[in-house]
């Protein structure tokens, strides 16, 4: 609940919200849901604005149990949030990040 009401502040204060399916994360699509997510926080910093990545908009949103169904599926899904992160960072030339909620910290 913590987490879902900062996102929901951040994007009240105009942020933009970009929801990262978790499963398809560590699904075989994992690399086009990574591409899809880059292209689209991409966009909203090329336009001036700020970016939230998301996996879960609060406890309802939970997809933690889907995800738990797959052997090493908790570490992939860390990782393909990693390389997310890295790509825009680098991409972007980004000089500061904050990582917050449950997997990715």
């Amino acid at each position: 609940p913590t987490t879902e009401r900062q996102i929901r502040h951040a994007m009240g204060d105009g942020f933009d919200g970009i929801e990262v399916d978790p499963v398809e994360l560590v699904s075989e699509q994992s690399d086009q849901a990574i591409a899809r997510a880059t292209a689209a926080g991409k966009a909203s910093l090329e336009a001036g604005r700020s970016v939230i990545l998301y996996t879960a908009l609060g406890p309802a949103a939970d997809r933690g149990a889907e995800i738990d169904r797959q052997e090493g599926a908790r570490q992939k899904l860390g990782r393909g949030l990693g390389e997310l992160l890295r790509a825009l960072t680098v991409e972007q030339a980004l000089k500061r990040v904050i990582i917050a909620g449950g997997d990715t910290s």
